[in-house]
């Protein structure tokens, strides 16, 4: 079933606009790495640095909250039909860099009215939250093939369930025939067109919040 609050597009991409993704990479790494265009890694042949992006804009996060009827509380912190926006953003305890994030999430995801908790796991913590979808939001590492069919192992509507590593329970059947053909066609500029549609379909329905590689 659809998580009661991030099962909301209109919720995920506000709280996408809320966050700095250069500011807390340079608060946590200084010059090193830089900010994740979207899900996949800038190496790979398929890869779009072009792909327009949610933009940084708490104003419009703010707004785009106030329209989905997610209003402030007496607290600061929104509500919606009896539900407060607060969730867990789970990490784990082995990773300093995450750590460091969850910490500047939770700052930012307040300005615009929503309360964060951090709920630090272990290793073996994190891999049963994965398993069983028992997270409201997880601080992940993500990788993939480098083929477009790599990608179904993390976003196609196949990998759902408990056996699949769509762990962020993502589902669109407009991404699901685009990566099938993005692996099906011999063509690489055809592979590399569904392929940026793909993409670009994922980044507007902001499933997670890429922050960094």
């Amino acid at each position: 079933q659809p998580h009661p609050i991030f099962g909301d597009r209109a919720m995920r991409r506000a709280l996408t606009m809320a966050i700095d993704r250069r500011a807390m990479l340079k608060n946590v790494f200084g010059a090193y790495g830089m900010p994740s265009y979207g899900p996949f890694p800038h190496a790979l042949p398929v890869a779009d640095t072009t792909l327009p992006q949610l933009p940084y804009d708490t104003t419009r996060a703010r707004a785009l909250l106030d329209s989905a009827g997610w209003l402030p509380g007496p607290d600061g912190v929104r509500v919606k039909d009896g539900r407060r926006l607060e969730f867990g953003i789970t990490t784990p305890v082995s990773s300093a860099a995450r750590k460091q994030y969850a910490v500047l999430l939770q700052e930012a995801f307040k300005r615009v009215g929503a309360a964060a908790r951090i709920d630090e796991v272990d290793n073996a913590g994190a891999a049963a939250k994965n398993a069983d979808r028992s997270f409201d939001a997880i601080i992940e590492l993500y990788q993939t093939d480098p083929s477009p069919s790599g990608f179904k192992q993390s976003w196609s509507t196949a990998a759902l369930g408990k056996d699949g590593t769509n762990f962020a329970s993502y589902s669109n059947p407009v991404v699901d025939a685009l990566l099938d053909s993005a692996g099906l066609t011999f063509d690489p500029s055809r592979t590399r067109a569904y392929a940026r549609r793909a993409f670009e379909t994922i980044i507007e329905d902001a499933p997670g919040i890429w922050l960094y590689e």
